[in-house]
Formats: C-alpha cells, structure tokens, sequence
C-alpha cells in the first residue's frame, strides 16, 4: 500500500497487525490493569499517557472487517489522530480512504501520507484552503475532495481554484435527517450544477450524509430501523436527482460518502452509499457504548500515575467532620485529571464530589480495601477519542504486557 511507503518507495516501519491472532474473549480485567500499571511503571515516563490496547485494537479491527463485507471504508482522522494509528488501521482495513475536519490535520497528513484520497468532513471556510495550498507542496487536487454546503460557498471554492491555477473536486454535504446544514432538499441540486458546469475550474464527485442522529432515535417517535431507511430515503433522492439530469451517467463514478461509527452497519444492506466513515468505533471510548457495537472491546484508556495516596478524606475547613465523609475510602491525588474520561480501574474510584475536580491534582476516592500505592496507575475510559486523545503527547501503543511503539499525535496547528 502506498500507506506504507515514504516518498521515495522505501518501506516504513509500520506495527503489524496480527490478522491470525485469536481476539480476546473480554475486555480488560482488573488484573489487566494491574500488569498495564506495572509496566508503565518501568518502561513509561511517569506521567498520564493515553494507552492503546493492540490486542483489543486487533480485535475491533477484524470485527469491522467482516462486518463490511467489501464494503469501501473511509477513515475519521480526527477519531484516530495519529499518522501511526491512521498507517495501522488503514492496512488492517485496505483502505487509503480519509476523512479530514481540521486543516492542519489536511496538511500533515497530505504530507505524511500522499497516497490518501481525502474527502473534508465539514466545509471549511475558503480562507483555510487559502492557508493550506499557501504551505503545503505537492498537492494532488484529484485526491482532496472539498465539501460545500451552499452556493455562496461553492462560489467562493471556484473563485479561489481559478486564482491558484487548480480545478477542485468538490462534494456536497447533504442533510439526511441530522439537520446539521447542507443541501435541504434534492431541488436546491440544479443550481449547484449549473454552477460547476459553468466552471472549469470545480468538478463534482458525489455526495455526504453523515447520519448519527439515526442511532439515538426515541423508540416513542421512530424505531432506528425507522430511522434508518428513512435517512436512506433521503439521500437516494438527492441520488435520484442526479441521474435524472444526466441519464447517461453512472453512480459507480460518483462518490457516496455516509454513516459513522454507530451506523455504518445500517449500510450493509439496501443503501445507497458505496463507502462508510469510521473511526471511534475502533478505540470504543464509551459515547460509543451501543447495542451494535456490542463485539467491539474498548481499546483505549487513559493511565493517571498516583502523586499522594492516605486513609480517609481531609476536606480544608471542616477537617473534623472530615472522618464522617470518609465513608470507609482512602484518597488519591493523581497527576492531572479532569478529563473527559470515566473511571474504571479501581472499580471502586469516583471523583470527591465534596473537594471538587482539578486539571492538576485530581483528588478520586477509593475504598481502603483497594492495594494502591504512589506511582501506581489508575485507568480511565475516554468518552470520545478526537478531543481527548491529543491531550497527552504520543500514544501508547501496549500489546502483551511490553509497550510496543509510541505514536506521535498530530498537532493542531
């Protein structure tokens, strides 16, 4: 894959996935995270990283596989955002195919990665497109397909294309129940059209319904089968809308780009898209606790090192009463906190509602029961991945009780 070669077709040096190594059967243990402390505690630096299972990534992986049967998929950069993750997961899934929502995320992974093919997530204002093509060399405009949302900006695209000398591929963002903008209705296609065929310098690819509002349907208004088909219904409309202005073309040339973690699996039947968008589904951070990804095992967690660890809870002013709030638990300062995440290692850790939260000095409570020590390391599940995950320095790439490799994140700006 071209994923795995650098500009000059040496090959990278790339973690194996392990396709023929039986999943686990679970999810971690407490005795899991008593090896994981362990080994953080001689091989990391001392402080809070975010932990990616390979074993369980390996898992989610294989599962994702079968489920899309052939099914194109395209990956969220911003749900998996590290060159060495993307590299990982795009050889497991075949796939050169990306999503991309942040413009200096464009320009790192056009330069990491020049294989890609690349389809924006959000529309970005033509000022960031200004600012990328300003500073990024060797861009092939035939894989960057831009996302327009409405003929202002669709306009605006064409204006910047003809001053740099480019012709872009654009794609519409469709609205296909969300409600989040993009075109409405098939009606408001043809103005767009006419638009691009009045332009040389812009070229439609396809179309994008992102989905996720299927998935959290209330069962006392629509069931998410209901749901489903009907946000089917709207995007073969737009479809529809297309061939029914030039019948001689074919969708098999078009791109049609929908669904996302929790709904790529309403796309495996009877739909019209012909590729899927994913990427926290492969971590399971627990926004993506669902029923349909039930096989799916969490594959990251953030690991906290211990700073001050004591019986009981001290609590400023009222340190007399302080024994009366202690309720049989002993205290943990951690080394940062606050985080999106909830705890899980010790079962028994929760936040002092009574001290408050700390971005530098967390205080969580466990019961005295619990064996810890300082500079032991306590477990969080993150609640998403695209916001937390960059929040800690390179990942930790963990398999059988060894940390493996360390994976840069991309930055921000």
């Amino acid at each position: 894959m071209e994923f795995c070669r650098r500009d000059d077709g040496r090959p990278l040096p790339v973690a194996p996935f392990r396709r023929g190594v039986s999943p686990p059967a679970r999810a971690l243990a407490a005795e899991d995270f008593a090896r994981l402390s362990r080994t953080l505690r001689q091989q990391w630096s001392g402080r809070p990283c975010a932990v990616i299972d390979l074993e369980r990534l390996d898992h989610n992986l294989r599962c994702v596989r079968r489920h899309l049967r052939g099914l194109p998929v395209r990956l969220v950069v911003k749900s998996l955002p590290s060159i060495e993750l993307l590299r990982y997961a795009a050889t497991a899934l075949d796939t050169q195919r990306l999503m991309v929502f942040h413009e200096p995320f464009l320009a790192q992974v056009q330069r990491a990665l020049p294989g890609a093919d690349i389809l924006l997530g959000k529309p970005l204002p033509v000022a960031a497109l200004r600012h990328f093509y300003r500073r990024t060399e060797g861009v092939d405009d035939r894989r960057i397909h831009w996302l327009v949302d409405s003929r202002e900006r669709l306009q605006q695209y064409g204006q910047l294309a003809r001053e740099l000398g480019r012709r872009f591929s654009v794609c519409f963002e469709i609205d296909v129940g969300m409600h989040r903008g993009g075109l409405g209705s098939p009606a408001e296609l043809a103005p767009l059209l006419d638009m691009i065929e009045g332009e040389p310098a812009l070229e439609f690819c396809g179309f994008m319904g992102y989905d996720p509002h299927v998935a959290k349907a209330p069962p006392l208004i629509a069931s998410r089968r209901a749901a489903a088909e009907k946000s089917k219904r709207r995007y073969r409309a737009f479809v529809q809308e297309y061939l029914q202005r030039y019948p001689g073309r074919s969708v098999d040339n078009l791109l049609l780009n929908g669904a996302g973690s929790l709904t790529y699996r309403e796309h495996l039947r009877q739909s019209p898209v012909n590729e899927v968008s994913l990427g926290s589904c492969l971590l399971k951070p627990t926004d993506f606790d669902d029923p349909q990804l039930a096989e799916l095992l969490p594959a990251c967690h953030i690991a906290a090192p211990v700073l001050k660890c004591w019986q009981g809870l001290d609590l400023p002013y009222l340190r007399p009463l302080s024994r009366l709030f202690s309720h049989g638990r002993q205290s943990l300062f951690l080394y940062g906190g606050r985080w999106m995440a909830k705890p899980v290692h010790p079962r028994s850790m929760r936040p002092s509602g009574l001290f408050g939260l700390s971005s530098n000095q967390q205080l969580m409570t466990v019961r005295k029961r619990e064996k810890l020590r300082t500079d032991d390391y306590v477990f969080f599940r993150p609640t998403q991945s695209e916001a937390v995950l960059l929040g800690f320095g390179d990942l930790v790439a963990e398999r059988d009780g060894d940390i493996e490799a360390l994976w840069p994140v991309l930055q921000q700006c």
